[in-house]
């Protein structure tokens, strides 16, 4: 099991949907609907049902952000997790310091985690699949 990040076109991103087994959990963000780092947290708390202490009136607490996205114990233990990103380089797009930041989160903390590990820091912890595309126009 390797869980990786891929930039990807939309056409090909459509192809891969109608392989996506039944036992994934898809979470998918519109890059271009989310301009600051507070509205894409609390879009990754909405759709990956996190606790609401994530963002925080004063800011986003990312260590909380990686504790919950390293638990994930509501859901579905055999469930490989997707997250699609549409319109990646419009996702922050005033902000690429923010949108690297939040990549670079889920390539060297979360999806590690998931891979390899679980298995070495919780009791009977159990890897999972989880892959993040981020969409960019066939042209880019």
């Amino acid at each position: 099991m390797e869980n990786n990040v891929y930039i990807i076109t939309k056409s090909k991103i459509e192809k891969k949907f109608k392989k996506i087994k039944c036992n994934t959990f898809v979470v998918k963000i519109e890059g271009d609907k989310i301009q600051n780092e507070r509205d894409l947290y609390c879009e990754m708390v909405e759709k990956f049902n996190l606790p609401n202490n994530v963002v925080e009136e004063n800011g986003i607490n990312y260590d909380v952000y990686n504790d919950w996205m390293t638990d994930l114990t509501w859901m579905n233990s055999d469930e490989s997790i997707l997250l699609i990103v549409n319109n990646y380089y419009k996702l922050l797009d005033s902000n690429k310091t923010s949108r690297d930041f939040f990549t670079k989160r889920l390539v060297n903390h979360i999806l590690p985690f998931w891979e390899e590990e679980v298995v070495h820091t919780v009791v009977g912890g159990k890897r999972r699949n989880f892959n993040v595309y981020l969409v960019v126009d066939d042209d880019e």
